[in-house]
């Protein structure tokens, strides 16, 4: 099954995405700061640059899975939009990195798109309103819809590493049962 990733920067998701599926390219923004280290990680793998330059007809119905790691700095406790107030993120350029990556379930046609961030983009007082108008979309499109809060070292990570996915899917989705024991110690891993 083949996937395409969009903004994923250094290739952090390809790293466990690729285990499942041969990764085709990497939609990013410019300037690619992290195009260096990207290719050093994954030789050969085709990285588009700047939204406007994306071949989304080169990929249109012959990609499965469509991951997404848009900038999560609007809703990030460190993120200079929350001295803004609640609703600063809606003025943040960043969100057009969310509107992109969504706009590949329309373009693309995948079985399936999961857009990871921060927590905060699913509370009240982050995007909540902006997840709930992809959700009404995604249906209309077709697509069932899964919003998972997720802390990763109940998925083998060695420490607590919160997100958020939203999830898109053509089919049933039934997540992995989570293993809720204590996560894996830094030594144990070593």
């Amino acid at each position: 099954m083949k996937a395409l990733g969009s903004y994923i920067f250094a290739g952090g998701f390809t790293l466990g995405v690729q285990k499942h599926f041969d990764v085709q390219a990497h939609f990013e923004m410019k300037p690619g700061l992290y195009k260096k280290t990207a290719q050093a990680n994954f030789p050969g793998l085709p990285i588009y640059e700047g939204e406007d330059d994306w071949p989304r007809k080169k990929y249109k119905n012959k990609i499965d899975f469509v991951y997404c790691n848009p900038p999560c700095a609007p809703w990030s406790n460190l993120g200079s939009t929350q001295k803004g107030g609640a609703n600063a993120w809606k003025t943040d350029p960043r969100i057009e990195c969310w509107k992109n990556s969504f706009n590949l379930l329309k373009e693309l046609e995948p079985s399936a798109i999961a857009i990871e961030s921060v927590p905060r983009v699913y509370s009240k007082n982050g995007g909540y309103s902006m997840i709930m108008d992809l959700t009404k979309e995604a249906h209309k499109l077709g697509y069932q819809t899964t919003h998972m809060l997720i802390d990763g070292q109940f998925t083998g990570l060695n420490h607590s590493r919160k997100r958020f996915f939203f999830i898109a899917t053509k089919y049933n989705l039934n997540p992995h049962r989570l293993n809720f024991a204590p996560a894996s110690t830094t030594g144990e891993v070593l």
